[in-house]
């Protein structure tokens, strides 16, 4: 990752982080958010139309999936 991508996507302080790992919700609400953009795109589906050619869209159903599983690593999550 370049220094202007890094800047561009600044890391999670180190207190959300743990307040996150030890079940406060604002933290783990905080930790979703700032993944949000990133499982969107993962989520992101593309779907052809005769009529209006290739649509985009966030599957739902995956977009779920992927915040479950961030919400179980972050539960598991052990600060050293």
């Amino acid at each position: 990752m370049s220094k202007k991508e890094a800047l561009a996507h600044p890391l999670l302080p180190y207190a959300i982080v743990e307040a996150a790992a030890g079940g406060d919700g604002e933290a783990v609400r905080a930790v979703i958010d700032h993944y949000a953009p990133y499982i969107n795109a993962l989520a992101t589906e593309t779907c052809w139309d005769q009529e209006r050619g290739a649509t985009r869209y966030v599957n739902e159903e995956i977009r779920k999936r992927l915040v479950a599983k961030l919400l179980e690593g972050i539960l598991k999550f052990e600060i050293v």
